[in-house]
Parts: C-alpha cells; structure tokens; sequence
C-alpha cells in the first residue's frame, strides 16, 4: 500500500509499519495522510492530537464519503487541521471522530480497502 504523510510517499508493506508512520505529527500536533489501497480505493486522514477526520473515496471519479460523528453535542464547533498542502483546513465537529476510531477504520481499510462500516458516513 502506499501512504503520503503530507507530501512524503512510501511504501507500507505491514500494519506495524503503518502504525508507524501514522505517528507522525507536524508541529507535534497535526498529521495529514492518504492510503491508496491496491484495489484502486483511496482515504484520506486529517489529525488534530485526538481528533481526526477521514475521508474515504471508492475511486477516481467518486465523490467519496466523510465521517460523521452524529452523536457530538458541538456540531458547529470547529477543529482545525491541516492538509496534506499545511493549508488549514477547519472541519466542523461534526465529521470528526475520536483518533482511536479513525485508527481502527484506517487498520480495516489496510486490509480490505472498503469503507468501515464501523463509523457513521454521510456521501459528499
């Protein structure tokens, strides 16, 4: 599989590998990363310390599908992350979820390259 971390692409070859390349952090605090599974599927993984936000897209011309966490008190509050560019990129409480979560969907993705169907998604 391989991963951009920001603008850095590797080869992951095992779930220990990614895990640690999932670790990295800009300015201690954000991460900013994209799977291109070999079934042509792709995600994508915003991180702000224990939030997080993952995009998932079935190809190249897909819309793709956005997390959601449906159950937040503060949807209109906004966490801030960066993208893959360092641009800020704001998201609204409501499609971030707990980075444990987003770990666990990322792990699933390795292995299958589907959407988990461990979170709640909403189509873009």
């Amino acid at each position: 599989m391989k991963l951009a971390k920001f603008r850095e692409i590797v080869e992951v070859n095992s779930l220990a590998e990614l895990h640690e390349h999932l670790c990295f952090r800009h300015q201690t605090t954000f991460g900013s990363f994209w799977l291109w599974h070999d079934s042509g599927t792709k995600l994508a993984l915003m991180v702000n310390e224990s939030d997080a936000c993952i995009t998932f897209f079935f190809g190249e011309r897909n819309p793709g599908f956005q997390s959601i966490n449906a159950s937040t008190n503060s949807p209109d509050e906004e966490v801030a992350f960066l993208a893959d560019n360092y641009e800020p990129t704001p998201m609204s409480r409501y499609f971030t979820v707990p980075l444990s979560q987003a770990i666990s969907v990322v792990d699933e993705f390795y292995t299958s390259g589907q959407h988990s169907k461990n979170i709640d998604w909403c189509g873009l």
